[in-house]
């Protein structure tokens, strides 16, 4: 009887040791992918709004005669590539862990967005391929969506410490 105690108690520890692994693989999102992604997109804001105000400085005059801002579109597109991936692997959805007021008025404010269904402003300000169209058709609402996305890390960063590292000395 003291065999068949000891052989179910191990069993049931071995059963249990398998249910914490699952349960440890499965339990939420993969925080080091949203912090990946949080830590690019906090180096990518800064570069962001100068590549903005750089399109509307020069909205007036032929963009083709800036190799500046060609050299810049280039960098776009290859920081835009970066953060979709990483936006992909981290989950949009897991970057939404409140409620963010300006984001939803935004939202029911502006109809690309809304045709779009776009959960965060950073798939909204990542969607576009072309970052010279991109501003001057919604410069307005791609600046609002940058300034939100300060309120998505800053959420983020009370649920997940490690983006606190990168994102306070960044802003």
């Amino acid at each position: 009887m003291l065999k068949a105690q000891h052989e179910l108690r191990v069993e049931g520890q071995q059963v249990s040791e398998l249910n914490d692994t699952q349960h440890n693989e499965y339990n939420g999102p993969d925080v080091a992918s949203i912090t990946n992604f949080e830590r690019e997109w906090a180096s990518f804001i800064p570069f962001y709004a100068a590549f903005h105000t750089m399109i509307d400085t020069n909205e007036r005059k032929s963009f083709l005669d800036d190799d500046q801002l060609l050299t810049k579109a280039r960098e776009w597109h290859s920081k835009r590539d970066r953060l979709k991936e990483l936006l992909f692997l981290a989950g949009e959805a897991n970057t939404v862990v409140h409620r963010i007021p300006n984001w939803e008025r935004l939202k029911n404010e502006c109809v690309y967005i809304q045709d779009g269904n776009y959960l965060t402003p950073f798939s909204f300000i990542l969607d576009f391929v072309n970052p010279i169209h991109m501003v001057v058709t919604y410069g307005r609402e791609l600046w609002q969506a940058s300034c939100i996305s300060h309120e998505f890390m800053d959420y983020l960063s009370f649920k997940h410490p490690p983006i606190k590292q990168f994102w306070k000395l960044n802003e």
